[in-house]
């Protein structure tokens, strides 16, 4: 059976890559940056959780900037490179 991924699914992922940050309330498109929920230490983190979660390697050359911008970002980089399927 094929894996699929949701946003719900991400924020709780990105919530374990940041335990000290409060609930995650942002929006698919919200820049995860910006909005300080992801930085360098963070972004490592979430790459190993989300390999452990969804068995797959993610290659060093997909974490960018662009690829983890936001939720519909990293979904679409979990879709599209790594055939996880996107679920509302």
């Amino acid at each position: 059976m094929a894996k699929s991924s949701s946003a719900a699914a991400l924020r709780k992922i990105i919530q374990q890559a940041k335990p000290q940050s409060t609930e995650i309330e942002v929006a698919p498109g919200d820049d995860l940056w910006e909005s300080r929920l992801l930085d360098s230490f963070a972004v490592v983190r979430l790459v190993f959780l989300l390999e452990e979660e969804y068995e797959i390697v993610i290659d060093f050359k997909d974490v960018t900037a662009k690829n983890f911008r936001s939720l519909e970002s990293i979904l679409a980089l979990l879709r599209d490179k790594y055939q996880i399927s996107s679920n509302p």
